[in-house]
């Protein structure tokens, strides 16, 4: 199997060493084997980097992502609860993203001199009044 320097997983993964040497440390990925004192880590850290990757990308905490990877009890009914907890704030932020969007196109096809004296009925409603579901 091949071995990988921190570099080479720095570089494969897109994650800097010192977030390596920190991940390690606090156990979100295992320490490796060394070799004359150099870390040589497997193919798998980078699987396991992308992973968490995507856990920090959906808004999960280092916290959390280790909680994530401990669970272990059959169900795992702690990563469940984490996880609806987590989908419902990516549904939250889904719709606060819309109405940003809504605003953003109406501005640009606006051609009313300020917000306040919009009156070119593009948006029905004034979109910086309405709250995401």
């Amino acid at each position: 199997m091949a071995t990988f320097t921190i570099g080479e997983v720095s570089a494969r993964a897109d994650v800097a060493a010192t977030a390596l040497r920190y991940y390690e440390q606090i156990g979100l990925i295992p320490a490796p084997a060394r070799v004359g004192g150099q870390r040589r880590y497997d193919e798998s850290v980078v699987d396991r980097l992308s992973v968490i990757r995507l856990c920090k990308t959906a808004g999960f905490s280092l916290e959390e992502i280790q909680l994530l990877f401990a669970d272990d009890a059959p169900g795992r009914p702690a990563s469940r609860a984490l996880a609806e907890t987590k989908l419902a704030e990516i549904d939250a932020k889904i719709a606060e993203l819309h109405l940003a969007r809504a605003i953003v196109e109406w501005g640009i096809q606006c051609t009313c001199p300020s917000i306040g004296a919009c009156s070119c009925g593009i948006h029905p409603v004034k979109p910086w009044t309405a709250r995401p579901a």
